[in-house]
């Protein structure tokens, strides 16, 4: 499961536009969840390692989310401002981190649990923050 978030962080953070759905056929289960969740949403699918992808515009933010193929929702992720995360996590950036860059802050959210939110900071070296809703700050991932 890191493997997904991963690869979700490092499409959200570093990717360009998406590419169309690459030949294969949409998995039936999960555009019909999507669709009862998102109604009207414009969609591009694509598949994954072993997920089903789909990247979407709701209420004006791109939005990118990940079922299963029995087409269970894993998890969703958007970009959000910084005055989003807890405060002590904004205290904690503002301190630790101050002589770092924010590249990027993402908020995960996955079916019955609090949202998780990702901060990609920088200085000579990339580093992602996992930050909980209580606001507590760790290292998730070193990139370089």
């Amino acid at each position: 499961m890191k493997k997904l978030f991963v690869l979700a962080l490092a499409v959200a953070f570093f990717a360009k536009p998406a590419s169309a759905f690459s030949g294969e056929s949409v998995n039936t289960k999960a555009s019909k969840s999507f669709n009862a969740a998102y109604k009207g949403a414009s969609n591009i699918w694509s598949t994954r390692n072993g997920y089903d992808e789909v990247l979407f515009f709701w209420h004006d933010t791109l939005m990118d989310s990940y079922y299963t193929k029995d087409g269970s929702l894993v998890a969703t992720f958007h970009k959000v401002d910084l005055t989003t995360l807890p405060y002590d996590a904004q205290k904690e950036l503002a301190t630790t981190y101050k002589k770092y860059q924010i590249n990027c802050i993402s908020m995960m959210e996955r079916p019955g649990e609090d949202p998780v939110y990702y901060v990609s900071v920088q200085n000579r070296h990339t580093y992602i923050l996992e930050i909980s809703t209580s606001g507590s700050v760790d290292l998730f991932k070193y990139i370089r």
